[in-house]
């Protein structure tokens, strides 16, 4: 249930406990591993469904950019969103290369 991203408040409710016990296990390190374990797989997964659809969804986009029929309003919305996201990736790309020349600069030497 807090995976589900409910609050404590209302998790507790559901399963007839105190806020307190929910606080309780949240100060577990086993809680505290499991639960944020559970998280990155729900993200992962997450992840991985948008990069599914992120093609149709770009391809989408374009289709709409391009067709005369449709309002100017949605072709330039279309377009924008066309613009930030490829702007966005390349902002990624120069972080990831920083961070791995960060890395690199900082491993130690094998010499």
């Amino acid at each position: 249930m807090l995976l589900d991203g409910k609050p404590s408040v209302r998790v507790a409710e559901e399963l007839s406990i105190t806020q307190t016990t929910i606080w309780r296990w949240k100060q577990q390190t086993e809680f505290t591993v499991a639960y944020r374990e559970a998280k990155r797989e729900i993200s992962a997964r997450t992840r991985e469904m948008l990069q599914e659809v992120a093609t149709k969804a770009v391809t989408r986009l374009f289709e709409l950019m391009e067709d005369p029929e449709t309002p100017a309003s949605i072709r330039f919305a279309s377009a924008r969103t066309i613009l930030e996201m490829h702007f966005k990736g390349i902002e990624v790309e120069d972080i990831q290369t920083s961070v791995e020349e960060l890395k690199q600069l900082l491993a130690p030497s094998t010499s």
